[in-house]
């Protein structure tokens, strides 16, 4: 039987319990199965049922009906202390039951303490005994010669399939009459803990309710490690994340007054973007105009369009001083042409409006 299963399942011995296979059909349901095992063990069996522990396995179209007096096992505490305990619990005969045997043979075994065989015709059990390997009769050592020439090399619990199930791997050996090889070969087998488990339903109920608090208790022992870890892990997190603050700190205070002069730079940056190039051409056209200005005449606004146009707005005492002032510009060898001159006179004062476009470079 595989460790991790050792203490859920409680094998029981094949010799304490009388056995019985019984006709009953393959399709007989599991609890009728039950049902037809107690009612075969009311009418046959010298001791009470209340007195009994007992339970079937399905082999086949028979039923493998076992019982055994309860008392024998309440003597032995270590025995019952498991028998409150265990997931599953049944003697070994109604796991080897549920293997299908070979057909038309003895199938011997040995068990702790014990030695059982079984017998089939055809594929259907026949007969069944048991004893203990430490009797000194003589079925003991035929049991024992059987199970030793043909006879099950070993049965180990290898899963769970389901909280009701237990499933089982079980390996035949048969020795050959002329000391050759052995034959092996493999079965499966399963049981049924409602109708397999020799304890009854209240013992069930208690074990199971038992195993749940195992069960819980071990969770919430998990469930504080792991929070216990977590919380470990989020006070390193915490002390890094920590250590982390202040590294980056260190590095702010050292590059603060780096920050200060790179601000101090932006802000002369920004002063010096305030002059943009159409106001620096502005700038360049207004000088070259001005110098040939008359004093009588006054800029009020300039606007450069390109790096080689500008339009301005002024005023002066007449018309003939604008028109004089645009003729001085036009013979300007920079300037390309003079155009849109309005001068209008409004108010004692001559207001005007011309575009200065210039050769380009």
């Amino acid at each position: 039987m595989r460790a991790d299963f050792a203490d859920s399942f409680l094998i029981l011995p094949d010799d304490a319990f009388f056995v019985k296979a019984l006709a009953a059909g393959a399709e007989l349901s599991d609890a009728d199965a039950k049902a037809m095992g107690e009612t075969y063990l009311e009418e046959n069996s010298p001791i009470s049922m209340e007195n009994l522990l007992w339970g079937v396995a399905r082999s086949g179209s028979k039923i493998l009906v076992y019982a055994a007096a309860a008392e024998k096992f309440r003597k032995d505490e270590a025995v019952s202390g498991k028998l409150k305990e265990a997931a599953f619990a049944m003697p070994l005969c109604a796991i080897i039951a549920g293997a299908k045997l070979p057909q038309d043979a003895w199938t011997a075994y040995f068990g702790d303490g014990f030695v059982s065989a079984f017998r089939t015709q055809g594929a259907e059990i026949a007969d069944f005994v048991s004893c203990r390997t430490d009797e000194a009769r003589s079925d003991s050592d035929n049991l024992k010669t059987l199970a030793e020439k043909f006879g099950i090399e070993k049965c180990s619990l290898y899963a769970l399939t389901e909280a009701k199930e237990a499933a089982f791997s079980v390996s035949f050996r048969m020795r050959a009459a002329d000391g050759g090889a052995a034959i092996v070969w493999k079965k499966r087998a399963s049981v049924l803990r409602g109708i397999s488990d020799v304890r009854p339903a209240e013992l069930l109920r208690a074990a199971a309710k038992k195993r749940m608090r195992a069960a819980s208790a071990a969770f919430c022992a998990w469930a504080v490690c792991a929070t216990f870890a977590l919380l470990c892990v989020w006070q390193i997190s915490l002390f890094f994340k920590q250590a982390e603050a202040e590294s980056l700190q260190a590095e702010m205070d050292e590059l603060l007054p780096h920050s200060k002069k790179i601000e101090k730079m932006s802000e002369q940056l920004a002063f010096l973007k305030t002059f943009s190039e159409d106001t620096l051409y502005n700038v360049w056209l207004l000088g070259v105009i001005n110098k040939d200005r008359p004093s009588q005449v006054e800029f009020t606004r300039s606007a450069a369009k390109s790096a080689s146009q500008i339009t301005v707005s002024g005023k002066a005492d007449s018309i003939d001083t604008v028109n004089k002032y645009a003729d001085l510009l036009a013979a300007n060898p920079l300037v390309k042409k003079v155009e849109n001159v309005i001068p209008v006179s409004k108010s004692g004062s001559t207001q005007f409006t011309m575009t200065i476009t210039f050769n380009k470079k």
